[in-house]
């Protein structure tokens, strides 16, 4: 005899519910949206000491990704698999034809789980991460606007200093069409200059490929760049032209399955497209239904981050209109973590960005704790150890930073209500040039100077 429950709006009394759920033969619970589904906990409990019968659940409920022995289904799927997860009907006929054996396991797991992440440690666990951001140094914050003449003070006092830029909405405006975002004269003038001092040390860390890199910005004497968000970079020195590839060490076969999902969504969100990075892929919808076009990144990032993040080395970065999803060894913070190491004896840090992928670039420099203003000390990164060819990042020595607190400013481009982890910010890509300009004493090309204004503009942005 099987059991069926399939009427979530009739009233039911507690011992009715239980004793359905203890002669149910199998457990489907597949809303589309859920937290913290207690049923499902309830079933397994109620399987206890009768059938021990399997569980489909659907993978877009809180608490799937702590079952693991459930039969996890795409609610959505009509038939088309995706990322190898069966469908409704399929995983019910796989529940209903199990093994004893593999029933008792599978419940033994379940019930281990269920008895064990009780509501007070699912409390205990939230109220503790939530004490720990509380006035910690990741946390953002507001931030002041960044002042040009203490600025160049810090500049001029430094013997050797790093400047690390992002290009789109930093050097250049955001544009519509991410070919146009050209930079202007005065900031082909500001990294000239600055990558002219000997004692600069100047990069472009940027989402762009190293062809449009090269094509606008390689012909800069002594400018180092950094392509896909940390994937490649071009060292500065000597007008090195050659790239260094991080990506090639790493395990990069989950992008056939990535691109899987995102032909699927592109599929059904018009206007929407593919790109292909050697490092990473993301999908646009910058040309669809706006609302289409969130609902669906929104439906595709929770398939990515249930299904795939758990099981690859991968996270997925939601940016202006598109889904990005990279390698986690790869990223801006990784960048400045080694040009920072193989140049501890830099005095002063100028980085500006402006937006999400630049927070890593912020959080990498947050080098200090609050409470402590002495010399920093850093560990060999990931990015070090990938280019050296050595296995173990203990075999790279760390090392003692010269730079001081007071000297790393980290600038973000917007507005001051941003939350961000930079220490400043200025409010446009002009503002930003303008300061560069200032410090090494050049005027702008451009008739007037650019005032700040506490006003965000700037169309959707590309994964640059």
């Amino acid at each position: 005899m099987e059991a069926c429950i399939s009427s979530p709006h009739q009233s039911l009394k507690k011992d009715e519910f239980y004793a359905l759920l203890e002669a149910a033969d199998l457990g489907v619970i597949t809303p589309l949206r859920d937290g913290m589904n207690t049923t499902s906990m309830e079933f397994v409990i109620a399987q206890e000491r009768t059938k021990k019968s399997p569980l489909v659940l659907s993978e877009f409920m809180g608490i799937s990704q702590h079952m693991s022995e459930a039969l996890q289904v795409n609610p959505w799927d009509l038939g088309v698999r995706i990322c190898s997860v069966p469908d409704v009907a399929a995983a019910m006929n796989t529940g209903l034809l199990m093994s004893e054996a593999s029933k008792a396991s599978r419940h033994a797991a379940l019930h281990r789980v269920v008895t064990t992440h009780t509501s007070h440690t699912w409390a205990s666990v939230l109220v503790k991460m939530l004490l720990s951001q509380m006035s910690g140094q990741t946390t953002a914050k507001r931030t002041p606007y960044i002042p040009k003449d203490r600025l160049k003070e810090s500049y001029d006092r430094a013997k050797k200093r790093l400047f690390l830029f992002d290009y789109d909405g930093t050097l250049t405006p955001i544009v519509k069409t991410p070919s146009m975002a050209l930079p202007s004269p005065d900031a082909l003038l500001a990294l000239t200059k600055l990558a002219s001092d000997p004692a600069n040390i100047v990069y472009i860390v940027s989402g762009r490929d190293q062809a449009f890199l090269e094509t606008h910005l390689g012909h800069i004497r002594h400018l180092g760049m950094s392509a896909e968000h940390g994937g490649f970079i071009r060292e500065p020195q000597n007008g090195e032209r050659e790239w260094v590839n991080f990506t090639e060490k790493l395990d990069m076969s989950w992008m056939e399955e990535v691109a899987e999902v995102f032909r699927y969504y592109t599929e059904r969100t018009t206007g929407s497209h593919i790109e292909v990075k050697k490092s990473s892929i993301t999908w646009h919808y910058r040309s669809s239904d706006p609302e289409w076009g969130l609902f669906q990144c929104r439906q595709c990032q929770d398939l990515l981050e249930n299904n795939l993040v758990p099981k690859r080395p991968i996270e997925v970065l939601v940016g202006k209109k598109n889904l990005e999803v990279r390698p986690i060894a790869v990223n801006k913070g990784e960048i400045v973590k080694r040009i920072l190491y193989l140049n501890p004896d830099a005095e002063f840090i100028f980085c500006a960005g402006d937006d999400k992928t630049d927070e890593d670039m912020f959080r990498a420099l947050l080098l200090f704790p609050t409470s402590l203003s002495g010399k920093a000390t850093m560990e060999a990164p990931l990015s070090v150890t990938l280019a050296s060819g050595k296995g173990s990042e203990s075999e790279e020595p760390p090392v003692e930073l010269a730079i001081l607190p007071e000297d790393i400013y980290t600038t973000a481009v917007g507005h001051s209500s941003k939350r961000t982890l930079a220490g400043w910010h200025v409010t446009t890509p002009e503002e930003v040039i303008d300061h560069m300009l200032y410090v090494v004493g050049e005027k702008n090309l451009s008739a007037g100077t650019p005032e700040s204004t506490e006003s965000g503009s700037g169309e959707s942005k590309s994964s640059l």
